[in-house]
């Protein structure tokens, strides 16, 4: 999950919402109803903080859906090969040499030995993944979707990933390399950047997240490929399953919204999306399990 977490740290910016709510209902032209939930990739105790709404949508859902299939991934482990850059690309082609010193410095600093040695030949965007992840601090078991995926399987509820570890491996390829150099340089804006948007995540506050980040604006082409592409492409291919209703997608909040976003995407395409905000809130870490049935459409469409 930790490229997921590059993935959604440094692309919560070109996200602009005139709502804030992360739970949304989407419903079919036929009365199907399905959910979608913004998440943040963090295992951090203050994003778990969430209204009821949202594990009762997941609980009485008929399909969990991830960006990716968590089971294959823990199964098969990391892609070796494609976190590798091309053959005869190296990281320090592409850095000024101080800039290159700079990275290797910190990487040597605050990761490991390994690390260092290994970094020329890794992708610009594996390095900023691995120096994103190094700063975040773990306080709680799990990421929310790591969560959520497990409660599914708990309850039995069908679960599958939207997409695959290499087509998020092979959108990091746009992300450019001087974005390693502005984290190695001014790690103290990354830590801050994080915060606000943690604490903005824990409030529901999409406006908040987009407006943390628009210093961020200058990776705009990586924006592109990283959100608006995917985006796309995970509608595209979930179109059929919201047709049908009892889908819960988890993505990451980033996805949402925006005129390029899921809940964009989804209204062009016909269905109805409203925002869930939701009053009471509770940990889910400590929520317990239901006692009625999953899937339950009562339940589902409350």
């Amino acid at each position: 999950m930790w490229v997921a977490a590059c993935i959604a740290l440094l692309t919560l910016h070109s996200t602009a919402c005139a709502q804030q709510a992360l739970l949304w209902r989407v419903t079919a032209n036929n009365g199907a109803v399905s959910h979608v939930f913004g998440t943040i990739h963090l295992a951090d105790t203050t994003v778990f903080r969430q209204p009821v709404d949202v594990l009762m949508a997941l609980d009485t859902s008929s399909l969990f859906v991830a960006e990716l299939d968590l089971d294959s991934v823990q199964a098969e482990g990391l892609n070796i090969r494609g976190m590798l850059a091309a053959p005869g690309s190296k990281l320090r082609d592409v850095l000024s040499d101080s800039d290159y010193v700079a990275v290797k410095n910190y990487v040597t600093t605050h990761l490991d030995g390994l690390m260092a040695m290994t970094m020329d030949n890794l992708k610009p965007g594996i390095v900023a993944s691995m120096i994103i992840m190094g700063r975040m601090e773990r306080t709680a078991p799990a990421s929310v979707d790591e969560f959520l995926w497990n409660r599914a399987k708990t309850l039995r509820i069908p679960t599958m990933g939207v997409e695959s570890a290499k087509e998020q491996l092979k959108a990091l390829d746009a992300m450019p390399a001087e974005a390693i150099v502005d984290l190695v340089r001014n790690p103290e804006a990354f830590d801050s950047l994080h915060v606000v948007l943690r604490n903005a995540y824990a409030r529901g506050d999409l406006d908040a997240i987009a407006g943390a980040v628009t210093e961020l604006d200058q990776y705009e082409s990586f924006a592109t490929v990283i959100n608006d592409d995917r985006n796309q492409a995970m509608v595209n291919r979930l179109q059929p399953r919201f047709q049908q209703g009892g889908v819960f997608l988890a993505v990451g909040a980033a996805h949402l919204a925006g005129p390029k976003g899921i809940v964009a995407l989804l209204r062009e395409q016909g269905f109805a999306v409203a925002p869930i905000a939701g009053t009471v809130r509770h940990s889910m870490l400590t929520a317990p399990l239901p006692s009625y049935t999953p899937g339950n459409t009562e339940r589902t469409t409350r």
